[in-house]
């Protein structure tokens, strides 16, 4: 089943996908220098 989303509802997608992807990306970048 194809849906057609709104140009909003594709915005807030990529907003979260961006968001998610930043977050994991800080996660690496502040876990990795404290690991023992």
């Amino acid at each position: 089943v194809i849906t057609f989303l709104d140009s909003s509802d594709l915005k807030f997608i990529l907003i979260s996908l961006i968001e998610k992807a930043l977050h994991d990306v800080g996660q690496c970048l502040f876990t990795v220098p404290f690991s023992p």
